[in-house]
């Protein structure tokens, strides 16, 4: 994966959604007021972020991952999005076989939201994959809170 590229994984959308930009997502899934920054300047520390060629963008429908690639077969990345739960999982396990595709083998993040590990736990048994995860506690925003570290083995 390349730095300041956006692969962009074509699918077949509801006809009632179009598909938006990388950064109108970002912009529904980190409004300022649960971010706590003005919205110009999280955008420019996630385009900071992406001159690291070690970085890079995935979107797939109107969900978008920000990629690291920690080592050849290593990914961390965190996923934003305006989708319903149902197309998440299916974009997710497209993002899945994406990585698969790129030979990763281990894909990890972190989420504040139980939920989120009912979903990887969805979407890993959909491409064939196992999921450990684990709970711990977070600064985030100036607040300690729980978190849900998450680990895919492809």
């Amino acid at each position: 994966m390349k730095a300041n590229v956006m692969d962009t994984i074509q699918g077949k959308l509801p006809s009632q959604e179009k598909q938006m930009s990388p950064v109108d997502i970002l912009r529904r899934a980190f409004p300022e007021s649960e971010t706590g920054l003005k919205e110009d300047a999280m955008l420019n520390i996630i385009g900071a972020r992406l001159e690291n060629p070690k970085r890079s963008v995935v979107q797939i429908g109107n969900t978008v991952f920000l990629t690291y690639r920690v080592s050849p077969t290593e990914v961390e990345f965190h996923m934003a999005t305006s989708e319903p739960a149902r197309q998440i999982i299916k974009n997710a396990s497209g993002f899945g076989k994406f990585l698969r595709n790129q030979g990763v083998k281990v894909a990890k993040t972190i989420a504040e939201k139980p939920e989120i590990v009912k979903l990887a736990t969805q979407v890993a048994k959909d491409i064939g994959a196992t999921v450990k995860s684990g709970q711990s506690m977070k600064r985030l925003n100036d607040k300690i809170r729980p978190v849900y570290t998450l680990e895919i083995n492809l």
